[in-house]
């Protein structure tokens, strides 16, 4: 059974949440599509944060494979959010970023590629609860975010300060933009 066949915790008024799949590649990435920064006033900006990576339908076709936690939460209108994150082992070491990552961190991570919340249903907690879940499938690995600072993405990171991230470094990368790497530590063992 799959780490996330069963939706402990969540109600039957709650979304349901499962693995993404084929069919919901469109959905996604329209999804995605309503964050990117070039689409987005500064008042929306400021409202509900910014993607700067879109993968096209291609691109999240291919992780529905590899990533280890790609998960979608449901309600019965349909998708609210989503989460793509994937271990250690999945992470480009051939990029700079991946190869400073897996330097720094040889221990196991899940890195949190994209997170993304429909602005009508934000407020409602979905993102924490797909990083939780997360975190449970993982057995409580540490995670990783790449959040941009410049342009400022204030949204995205007060929401990463509230779950526990703290930067622990930053790097420009290729499109120029300013990032910061965010870790929020493993869960210590029991016992």
């Amino acid at each position: 059974m799959s780490a996330f066949a069963a939706t402990a915790g969540f109600t039957a008024m709650s979304p349901s949440l499962r693995r993404a799949e084929l069919y919901d590649v469109p959905v996604l990435h329209a999804m995605a599509g309503r964050f990117l920064l070039n689409r987005l006033s500064p008042a929306a900006i400021e409202r509900h944060g910014f993607l700067v990576s879109h993968l096209g339908t291609e691109g999240y076709r291919q992780w529905l494979d590899r990533a280890e936690y790609f998960l979608v939460l449901e309600e019965e209108q349909g998708l609210a959010a989503f989460v793509l994150a994937y271990s250690r082992d999945q992470v480009d070491a051939t990029d700079p970023l991946g190869a400073r990552l897996l330097a720094r961190h040889s221990e196991p991570f899940v890195l949190i590629d994209q997170v993304c919340v429909l602005p009508e249903r934000s407020g409602k907690g979905f993102a924490g609860q797909l990083y939780q879940r997360v975190r449970e499938a993982s057995g409580g690995q540490a995670q990783i975010a790449v959040l941009v600072l410049e342009p400022y993405n204030g949204p995205s990171v007060r929401f990463h300060q509230r779950l526990g991230f703290s930067e622990q470094f930053t790097y420009t990368g290729e499109d120029g933009m300013l990032r910061g790497v965010f870790l929020r530590d493993a869960v210590a063992a029991a016992g």
